[in-house]
């Protein structure tokens, strides 16, 4: 690899005595002001990398092969609740096709939302490989065809069998005590079943089990917040179609039973086949960090310790239908389905084992709702994600199980206003509960994400020795998928009159857009005082800012008003007038040279792909705050 040479200062003194002997040499060379450019920037920065683009951004294709009906992808930067996500993609399939977005250099993951007809098929990251993104397995879902492998045990009849009497409340209306008689049934070649979950990071999972979040560790959440913890957990369903549950996270030492019933409206629950799902569930035989099992049952307790940036990816498990002897994905329209846990660790055969019923209502559980009575399970919806919170302890911090719920189910309603901004009374649950409310007031998210932007900025050479790169600044705002673009001009440090174009198409003198004259600053020094209206243009559905900078060009005419240049994205380790960078970029004050500005600059441009989030620290009084 050849040793390269860069520098971080701005030239001075002697460099500025050399450009004004070249301009006056020059004088009747039209390509004077280039070529003093490119000499002051090898000058200024070194020899350049000859890969070198100039261009922060890359260009990604994600592939859908679709089964039937229609799939809404959605994908971003990172999860949508986490508030720093972009959206980039957007894109409604009807068939097998793909879709093209830009993306920062240095992102490994995007996060995709894909709806299944409506159903929430895939909430979680999927790995960039090279340019591509493979959605395939996320935008499956079930249809009539597809086979179960699942089989049905041999039912057997449990007669006098208890709830569980534990926590019971004087109050309840309901006689805990009156045994009942039930057939279960358990689920055979279940792990036939089990596919890969959704994936999330750590940083984005404190916001529900990290301090003050609605499922922290070893606190009553059940009672700090009780009014966003909801106890509509029978779930039931609004058309006929699959459920299916993801275990993505836990923290328990128990190996019970989990398992689910179902039925019709009028019908008795307590006569209801009990189908065990898990025979002994645990985090360490369904949850993965950053791509091996968890190495211990308890490691997820002590996420605040754990990088951020570690992946946890669950396992998802689709529910089985009994239709008439033959197991069915597809679950009929308007049937009620309800979550048990057993805690015996053994089979159902015994009137003393102790069971928790995830319902609270028509017989056939202790648990009623919330004002002090304990439940064992809670629904909270985070964003897209419906999350339903099992506590198999005495604990009540209801994080021992929690899986996400996917389904389309009919009482969305009573769930809806559940989360994700909670606020819980600090008054009620005691000293908990005020840290819990606490953790309620902070900011939350904004829940639709805006689209992904980039700056273009640039040295419009009418001067050549400052490269602050703030005489043309705007920013391109597309998502993948879709036919338009919105460009917004930001800054013009320039004195030369400087018209946008893309592709042909006139966007706007930057110095009138921002409504200065040609010869004023706007938005280089001080701050922000001037601002544009944004700019519509129509655009390829696959339009790039990585291709060619997105086809931008800059038409500049010369102080004497005759002679005109156009800026162009550089070619590759030439050096440029125009630089691509993501749109929260801050740009460097009037002649604060880029390097000045943001250090790693220098070394970015001397060895391409290194230093690839340059941008990201500038020093403090060398830019324009935003």
């Amino acid at each position: 690899m050849k040793n390269l040479l860069f520098k971080a200062a701005v030239c001075t003194g002697v460099a500025g005595l050399m450009l004004t002997g070249c301009q006056s040499e020059d004088l009747y060379n039209s390509n004077a002001p280039l070529e003093q450019y490119e000499n002051a920037w090898e000058q200024t920065f070194g020899e350049i990398d000859p890969n070198q683009t100039w261009n922060t951004a890359r260009q990604v294709t994600a592939s859908v092969n679709t089964v039937e009906g229609d799939y809404d992808v959605q994908i971003y930067t990172a999860n949508p609740v986490s508030g720093h996500a972009k959206l980039v993609a957007k894109k409604t399939f009807k068939q097998a096709g793909n879709v093209s977005f830009d993306i920062p250099q240095a992102l490994d993951h995007v996060f995709v939302v894909a709806k299944s007809n409506g159903r929430l098929v895939a909430n979680g990251y999927y790995e960039i490989n090279g340019s591509a993104v493979d959605l395939n397995a996320a935008t499956k879902a079930v249809t009539r065809a597809e086979a179960c492998p699942v089989t049905f045990g041999e039912p057997y009849q449990v007669e006098n069998k208890y709830w569980d009497m534990s926590y019971i409340n004087p109050n309840d209306p309901y006689d805990h005590n009156r045994p009942v008689s039930f057939t279960v049934s358990y689920l055979q070649d279940v792990n036939q079943a089990v596919t890969e979950g959704d994936t999330w990071k750590v940083g984005e999972w404190l916001d529900l089990v990290g301090k003050g979040a609605p499922f922290e560790e070893y606190k009553d959440n059940l009672a700090a917040w009780k009014d966003q913890l909801g106890t509509t957990v029978e779930y039931v369903t609004g058309e006929e179609g699959p459920v299916e549950l993801s275990l993505n996270f836990g923290a328990t030492n128990n190996r019970y039973a989990f398992g689910y019933f179902y039925y019709k409206e009028g019908e008795d629950p307590n006569k209801a086949v009990r189908y065990v799902l898990l025979d002994q569930y645990n985090p360490v035989n369904f949850i993965k960090m950053n791509g091996s099992a968890l190495a211990g049952d308890m490691i997820l307790g002590n996420i605040e310790y754990i990088d951020k940036e570690t992946l946890i990816q669950g396992s998802k498990i689709k529910l089985v239908y009994n239709d008439n002897g033959t197991p069915t994905y597809t679950f009929p329209k308007d049937l009620h389905i309800v979550f048990f846990v057993n805690k015996s660790n053994s089979q159902i055969n015994s009137p003393n084992e102790m069971w928790n019923s995830i319902q609270q209502e028509n017989g056939y559980s202790p648990y009623l709702s919330k004002d002090g009575i304990h439940t064992c399970a809670v629904t909270y919806r985070y964003g897209d994600q419906l999350i339903m919170g099992i506590e198999d302890g005495t604990d009540w911090d209801m994080n021992d199980l929690l899986f996400f719920v996917s389904g389309t189910f009919e009482n969305e309603g009573d769930i809806d206003n559940i989360g994700p901004d909670p606020t819980p009374d600090p008054g009620e649950g005691g000293e908990e509960g005020g840290e819990g409310g606490e953790g309620g007031e902070e900011e939350q998210p904004d829940p639709q994400p805006e689209a992904q932007s980039w700056i273009i900025a640039c040295e419009d050479l009418g001067d050549t020795d400052d490269f602050d790169f703030n005489d043309i600044v705007l920013s391109i705002s597309h998502v993948g998928g879709t036919t338009e673009a919105t460009i917004t001009p930001l800054a013009a440090g320039g004195t030369l009159e400087a018209t946008i174009y893309n592709n042909g198409q006139t966007v706007g003198e930057i110095h009138k857009l921002l409504g200065v004259a040609t010869n004023e600053f706007a938005n280089t020094e001080n701050g922000i005082t001037k601002t544009a209206e944004p700019i519509t243009i129509s655009v390829a559905e696959d339009f790039s800012v990585t291709d060619n900078m997105g086809g931008f060009t800059i038409h500049i005419v010369g102080r004497d008003g005759k002679t005109s240049t156009t800026l162009s994205a550089p070619g590759r380790g030439e050096a440029p007038q125009m630089i691509c960078v993501p749109g929260d970029w801050q740009w460097p004050m009037e002649r604060t040279n880029i390097s000045t500005a943001y250090p790693g600059f220098g070394e970015w441009g001397a060895n391409y792909n290194t230093n690839n989030e340059w941008y990201k620290s500038p020093v403090s009084g060398e830019v324009i705050e935003r």
